[in-house]
This record gives structure tokens, sequence and C-alpha cells, in this order.
């Protein structure tokens, strides 16, 4: 995904300047999520002496804030607002970095509390925690293209935990696009549960790689 690649590469040059006091977080849902993905992009660079990718966990929670607005509903994830906030994120680090972009950490952290807390445990049932898991990873192995050894991981991960859900699912999806409609249905819960790397370590506790 070109927009979340574009996250990775501006964080990486983030710089600082003459300070302006920045603004409110916008009303609109889409530019708020703009915004606290420029924030919290240039707090992670802040005090970094050379350039370099983020951690992959870092990726994560940058990327958050896109992933939250395009569950926004819980239903299904709209991948159209998730482009939006990913692809006007860098604009708004670059208009932020000479800010003072610091007093509007908290506000962000405040207007997605999901970002600052630990994900919510997994379901027992295997056909929820198994879809959850699957809608999470298979979504950052599309995603973070920029971490090769990650990516692998997590696609296989995805396809443990699809196959955990398949026997309920088999008997639930009475097609393929209805298959994809529930596993999406457990994606957006999945960005709404918590921290990304938080609900990825209960799945590779749950549904762990074969000996």
């Amino acid at each position: 995904m070109r927009g979340a690649a574009l996250l990775v590469m501006a964080v990486t040059v983030a710089g600082t300047g003459c300070t302006r006091p920045a603004g409110p977080l916008p009303d609109d849902p889409l530019e708020r999520a703009t915004i606290c993905t420029a924030v919290r992009a240039l707090e992670l660079s802040a005090g970094k002496t050379e350039a370099g990718a983020v951690s992959f966990e870092g990726f994560t929670e940058i990327l958050h804030f896109a992933m939250l607005a395009a569950a926004e509903e819980g239903v299904q994830v709209d991948l159209h607002r998730l482009f939006t906030v990913s692809r006007r994120a860098p604009a708004a680090m670059t208009q932020l970095e000479g800010d003072e972009w610091r007093p509007l950490v908290e506000p962000c952290n405040a207007a997605f509390a999901e970002t600052q807390r630990p994900a919510e445990p997994l379901p027992p049932d295997p056909y929820e925690a198994g879809l959850t898991c699957f809608g999470l990873a298979e979504f950052l192995a599309r995603t973070a293209t920029a971490y090769p050894t990650e990516r692998g991981e997590l696609a296989d991960l995805a396809g443990r935990a699809l196959q955990a859900a398949q026997p309920t699912l088999r008997q639930r999806a009475g097609d393929n696009e209805e298959a994809q409609r529930l596993a999406g249905g457990y994606a957006a819960r999945g960005f709404k549960a918590g921290r990304p790397a938080s609900l990825l370590g209960q799945c590779r506790r749950r549904f762990p790689a074969m000996p």
C-alpha cells in the first residue's frame, strides 16, 4: 500500500524548524486521524540522531490512526478512508514539523484511546479468534512493504489463524464473497481492539508456528 509506505519514508526524514503554535484537532474524523498520524510519526522521530526506518512496531503505531479511521463503524474496513489518511499524512508532517506539535500528543491520545491501551483479550472461540487474527495479520502482511521479514511472518500467522477459523467459516459463509464480508467485520473489530502490536502478540501465542 503506497500510502502506508509514504509514512515510513516521511518519518525517517522528519526534522525541526522554527516553531509556531499548532491548532486544535480538526472536527472532521479523517482530518483528525491525519493530524494524529503525523503527530505520532513526528513523536517517534524526535531525538533520532540519524536517518533510518522506524521499527515495525513503530510503523503499526503510526498506521493505527488510519486503521481506526477505516474501521470507525466497527462493521467493515473502509480502505478508501484508510488510503485517504495515509496519503495526506506526509503533507501534514511537513506542515507540523516546524510547528509546536507536542501539545497535540495528548489530545491525539485521548481522541484515539485505542492507540494507548493493550488489546482486549481474544475471544475463546477459535472461529472468532481466528478471523480476528487473520484480519489483522493479513492486512499488515500486505501493508508493511518496508518490513519483508515481518511480512513473511505475518503471512504465515494469517494462514494459521484462518485455518483455525475455517471449519465454522465454511458453515456460515455460503460463498467466498460472504466469507470475505465476515472476515472484514472481524478485521474492523481487531483494528479497534487496542494496540496492533499487543493484539499480534496474543495471536502469535494463540496460533503458534509449528516447531
